[in-house]
């Protein structure tokens, strides 16, 4: 009874302690807030208001790097000058060397662009329109830079040099662009959808989303997954390098015409008259099925398989290579004209 007594104590003792702790970092919180609730809202002063800026210079450069709110790049024929429709009391917009920026003001910044204190994340109160839309008259670009954390990006009829594109949680969706030098999208969550696009080299990096790639051009592709499907359909590379650990690795109608490497984790690759004279496949815990443009006798094939079938027999004297491979999965590829 005695022991019991003790304990129930103790409890009462340390809960206290913790009501004490709790009450201490909620106070701290709330001074480091301004003593006002509606620091919770982004921005403080509660709804955005959208504000439509033009410019008669056209920029060489767009750079876009904010925390929440859709990123909408798009070309209008009948523009004569650039338009940016943002909220006027949540971002900085400003003409710089030649650059269209838009950014978070520094009164929503704690450590650097991008970057929100922390009791905004929460937004309790969000209120109005946080989307940034670009309209521009149709000129050529050099570079264009969006960065969003907490929103999709959408870019349409464009034409530059490289284009980067970063978001954490949203898609990305690119039509009839092109990328000269180089095009490059991050997405943690959210799907990327690139349609009709050309340039030099695409770098695709998705964590937790999906990656389809339809009637697009370029000469390299680095394309790499965490978890989702990696698409690409009636689109031509020079080199194509495909990189799945989760999801499978869809193959349509794809021509590469120097090397095509793809590897899954734990996925399928799945072909469709796949065309290219050195072809490369892996799948660690997943099949390999589909079929290959061309003419068996003109390749050199390798296969292996640690568990499970192939159809195929390794084979010589082609100028061709195929080379694929499992662990736990079978292979059945055929070749077809």
């Amino acid at each position: 009874m005695k022991q019991s007594k003790k304990i129930l104590r103790l409890m009462t003792i340390v809960g206290c302690i913790l009501l004490g702790i709790g009450i201490l970092l909620s106070g701290a919180g709330f001074t480091a807030m301004g003593f006002s609730l509606n620091a919770f809202t982004h921005p403080k002063g509660g709804k955005a208001v959208q504000e439509t800026v033009f410019y008669k210079d056209s920029p060489k450069e767009i750079e876009v790097n904010i925390y929440s709110g859709n990123v909408t790049i798009r070309k209008d024929e009948n523009a004569e000058e650039l338009q940016v429709d943002a909220a006027s009391n949540v971002y900085d917009v400003y003409m710089e060397y030649g650059a269209l920026v838009v950014k978070d003001k520094d009164s929503f910044i704690a450590d650097g662009p991008g970057k929100m204190n922390w009791y905004q994340i929460l937004n309790l109160s969000p209120g109005g329109d946080y989307d940034v839309t670009i309209t521009l008259p149709a000129k050529e670009l050099d570079t264009v830079t969006i960065t969003t954390y907490m929103g999709s990006i959408q870019l349409s009829q464009l034409q530059e040099e490289s284009v980067s594109a970063t978001t954490d949680s949203g898609n990305v969706e690119v039509t009839e662009v092109s990328a000269a030098d180089k095009m490059e999208i991050i997405s943690s969550m959210g799907d990327v959808q690139l349609q009709a696009c050309t340039g030099g080299d695409l770098i695709v990096d998705s964590d937790m989303s999906n990656t389809d790639i339809n009637h697009c051009q370029f000469e390299n592709g680095k394309l790499t997954g965490s978890s989702g499907s990696i698409q690409s359909k009636d689109s031509t590379w020079n080199t194509l390098d495909v990189e799945n650990d989760m999801g499978n690795c869809v193959l349509d109608h794809v021509t590469a015409s120097e090397t095509v490497t793809c590897a899954t984790g734990m996925g399928n690759v799945e072909l469709t008259k796949l065309s290219s004279p050195d072809i490369h496949l892996e799948a660690d815990s997943g099949n390999i099925t589909g079929s290959i443009l061309g003419d068996q006798k003109d390749y050199q094939i390798m296969q292996e398989t640690e568990m499970g079938n192939s159809n195929l027999k390794d084979q010589l004297g082609g100028a061709c290579v195929l080379e694929v491979e499992t662990s736990m999965g079978n292979i059945d590829l055929k070749f077809t004209k």
